[in-house]
């Protein structure tokens, strides 16, 4: 929807909700080529004129409700309206900032700020198109760069394809190559046990198994399209509905994903009131107990809420946290504060045209969700943007070839990566040996396309092909083998591949050029039967990669959750020690900062975990600091390192003992564990107060 100008032939709304920030002047100015005067009045006069009639069209009508009107009477679904009216500018200029500043699209700016305006668009309030299209577009950009290492296994990050591909639903992309690849990389990194964790802890956004879980099925409902898809949409929603989430992101994402899985509406009240039930007195929610309640997960939890029907806008839960929105926006900034929760790590930190500082990343996610909010209680119903169509593969859409590599597969790759086995046959049998030659995107060759499924490898492997031939980004077919198996192959194909490749002569511990050996990918995709295979040909358990982290297996496997990998590992001799060889941390570290609790105390109980239990990382933390940096209201982490000898009196790096981060922060229950530690031993010298 677009605003009516003001003036005839005067600026539209589109060039209201321009890239000038506020406050809007009046100052009369020369704009190049173009006259300083318009019948008599200076240009710069009427167009500020302009703007500032639309500003307090926007504004005082939501003032002067807050000054009139009392919470029983007031029209709950005008300020509503208002207060998306107010937001919307800023987010979609901030947006326009970050793909200045940035190549990469983010999981907050580009996809829940389009899916915000998305919204207000559906509701018939005002955005400016101009800039949705170009955020459209530089998600599809972003992902395009990822074409051909998507296709071998590396995505962006596990969420950032997830997101990624909501946002390609958000701009109505088809079932194209760069949507199959997506869904390919996606389904390689399914968990056995059907879940699609994160492997990058960034709570509340990216943190959340249950959001990457729900966010796999929104894609393989939207863009699978194969029975191997079904069913790993199936192994999602089962692990979904028997998961016990733990925070408000994790709850609200359950709903959700069981949502969009097309579950009865009686299955979803149970969560539905245990959302509910935990809605604040302020009238909002807060991310986890023992933290205020903030937009974030206010915007977040009423979304879901109203967005499934189990609840309504004239519900007076809905109008609470209408009141709490209202209440606690700050008019000046047109934004909701929420503070970040990262203390250590994580996305660099710069400027992207949002106010509050080192905020501003989750504020903006916090505001978008409050505005997605919003516009279902100013016009009442679900959203579509909420729930997009399922897209059918088309013969355009295969062929088509999107800004450079979307489109470079060969037929011949695309029936060895995602048609039946019959058909590759089919089509290899008519292939000469150009067409069995030729390289797709970033080299990947028909031996690395064919990997995963054991029936179409070994055709390949008939044509006497390089074994240990590698693709520009290093990677063996091993490498492909071993990750979890396409959708159109058998879930145990990988590991009967992998000893097809082996007997073949494939190395076992060959390096891609991120130094990730084939175990890696065994571990990243949760394959068990592959890893096992792995180290019994002698594959090493515990040597590091060399990327921005450097992970050994163990490491990843703590990262992912996957307690059976542990073990295994284990018992192949990696040990607590290792960790992320880059950032000096070790497994435990890893434990506490991703929430692994189990893991943490199989970890504690092995033969090393003493020698690594007070450790420092190379932001000069041990485990304990990191149970305290990264308290999510779960005193548990800090129970079991106490107990197995944790230190509370090791200064970090700073000179700040846990014991006395603990009594900084006031968290109760934590409090609690550490007073018989503070009862045997008094602060040792250099401890202080002060740092973080």
């Amino acid at each position: 929807m677009r605003l009516a100008p003001v003036w005839e032939n005067e600026p539209t709304n589109d060039e209201f909700f321009d890239l000038e920030a506020l406050p809007m002047t009046t100052t009369a100015r020369q704009e190049p080529n173009r006259p300083a005067t318009r019948g008599g009045r200076p240009r710069g006069v009427r167009r500020g004129a302009c703007r500032l009639a639309a500003l307090a069209a926007l504004c005082l009508p939501a003032l002067a409700a807050r000054a009139t009107t009392s919470p029983e009477t007031r029209d709950h679904r005008a300020v509503a309206r208002e207060l998306v009216k107010l937001t919307t500018p800023l987010l979609q200029r901030s947006a326009d900032v970050w793909i200045q500043k940035k190549t990469c699209m983010s999981c907050h700016h580009q996809v829940l700020g389009t899916l915000a305006t998305r919204a207000a668009d559906e509701k018939g309030l005002p955005i400016n198109a101009g800039l949705e299209a170009k955020q459209v577009a530089a998600i599809r950009r972003s992902l395009d760069r990822s074409y051909g290492e998507l296709l071998q296994n590396e995505p962006p990050s596990r969420f950032g394809a997830a997101y990624g591909l909501l946002g390609m639903l958000l701009g109505d992309q088809p079932l194209d190559p760069l949507a199959r690849s997506l869904v390919h990389g996606m389904t390689k990194l399914q968990q056995r046990d059907g879940s699609y964790p994160a492997q990058s802890h960034r709570p509340p956004l990216e943190d959340a198994t249950s959001s990457g879980t729900a966010l796999l099925i929104q894609a393989l409902r939207a863009y699978g399209w194969t029975e191997g898809h079904v069913r790993a949409r199936e192994r999602a929603t089962a692990w979904l509905a028997d998961h016990r989430s733990r925070d408000t992101e994790a709850l609200a994402f359950q709903l959700l994903g069981l949502y969009w899985a097309e579950q009865p509406a009686t299955g979803l009240e149970p969560l539905a009131q245990r959302l509910l039930s935990q809605q604040l007195d302020t009238g909002g929610w807060a991310q986890y107990p023992e933290r205020q309640s903030d937009a974030y997960a206010t915007g977040l939890a009423l979304s879901v809420l109203l967005q499934v029907e189990q609840l309504r806008w004239d519900d007076p839960r809905t109008k609470r946290a209408v009141e709490y929105l209202d209440r606690t926006f700050d008019r000046t900034a047109g934004a909701w504060q929420v503070p970040t929760r990262r203390r250590v790590g994580g996305l660099p930190y710069f400027e992207s045209g949002y106010p509050f500082g080192e905020d501003q990343f989750i504020s903006y996610a916090g505001t978008a969700w409050a505005t997605i909010a919003l516009t279902m209680v100013s016009e009442p119903g679900p959203l579509t943007a909420l729930a997009p169509a399922p897209r059918m593969p088309t013969a355009a859409a295969d062929v088509a070839s999107r800004d450079g590599q979307a489109g470079s597969l060969t037929p011949l790759l695309e029936a060895a990566l995602w048609k039946s086995d019959e058909e590759f046959a089919s089509i290899l049998a008519e292939a000469d040996r150009e067409a069995i030659e030729a390289p797709g995107p970033q080299g990947l060759s028909l031996l690395h396309a064919a990997a995963a499924d054991p029936a179409k490898l070994g055709r390949v492997l008939e044509l006497e092909v390089g074994v240990g031939d590698r693709s520009e980004l290093g990677k063996t077919a091993l490498h492909l083998a071993v990750a979890t198996p396409s959708a159109t192959a058998p879930r145990d194909g990988a590991a009967l591949a992998a000893r097809l490749l082996l007997q073949a002569g494939a190395p076992v511990d060959s390096q891609d050029s991120t130094r990730e050996r084939p175990l890696h990918a065994a571990v990243a995709s949760g394959n068990l039967a592959a890893a096992r295979i792995l180290l019994e040909q002698g594959a090493d358990p515990s040597r590091p990669a060399a990327g921005e982290d450097g992970a050994t297996p163990l490491a990843l496997a703590v990262a992912l959750h996957d307690l059976e990998m542990v073990e295994l590992l284990l018992s192949a001799g990696a040990s607590a020690a290792d960790g992320f060889a880059a950032i000096g941390s070790n497994a435990l570290h890893e434990a506490v900062f991703s929430g692994a609790v189990e893991i943490l105390e199989r970890l504690l109980a092995t033969e090393h975990a003493l020698a690594a239990v007070d450790s420092l990382d190379v932001d000069g933390y041990t485990p304990l600091h990191y149970a305290l940096l990264q308290y999510f209201g779960d005193p548990e982490p800090i129970r079991l390192l106490l107990a197995a000898g944790a230190d509370p009196h090791r200064p970090s790096a700073d000179g700040v003992s846990a014991l006395r981060l603990v009594e900084r922060e006031g968290y109760p229950d934590a409090l609690a564990l550490f007073a018989s530690a503070q009862q045997e031993a008094e602060v040792r010298p250099g401890d202080t107060t002060e740092g973080r």
